[in-house]
């Protein structure tokens, strides 16, 4: 929604400059103004589609979820893949020392490590 508005007002700031130039043509100071309204305009559509490209990224791999693991993945492969873990859960008292659960809330699943490697995937 911000960017959609941040968009609405950067045209409208457009516009009059637009007007000023097409309907009179002699006028310089018109022609200055209009060329730093389009660069405005220019940056902020740029911004905008950086920031819609980045949430789509982030979304793809989202709904890909945990489904990019695989058993026997090291932990920098996993954190390649998925990013950091909303938290670490130890679970040496069930597994061994050393072992960890990471649980991504967002792709909901639970990736369990020992060892260094994935062992195994659950999927809530």
């Amino acid at each position: 929604m911000t960017h959609q508005i941040l968009a609405a007002a950067a045209l409208l700031l457009w516009l009059p400059f637009w007007w000023r130039v097409v309907f009179r043509r002699n006028d310089s100071k018109g022609e200055v103004g209009f060329l730093m309204a389009t660069v405005l305009l220019a940056l902020v559509w740029t911004g905008i589609a950086t920031a819609r490209s980045e949430k789509h990224e982030v979304s793809i791999a989202t709904a890909r979820g945990c489904a990019v693991l695989r058993e026997g993945m090291t932990k920098a492969e996993m954190t390649l893949k998925m990013g950091d873990p909303s938290r670490k859960v130890t679970e040496a008292d069930t597994r061994g020392p050393g072992a960890e659960a990471w649980v991504y809330d967002d792709a909901r699943c639970v990736a369990h490590v020992l060892e260094e490697r994935v062992r195994s995937v659950e999927y809530e």
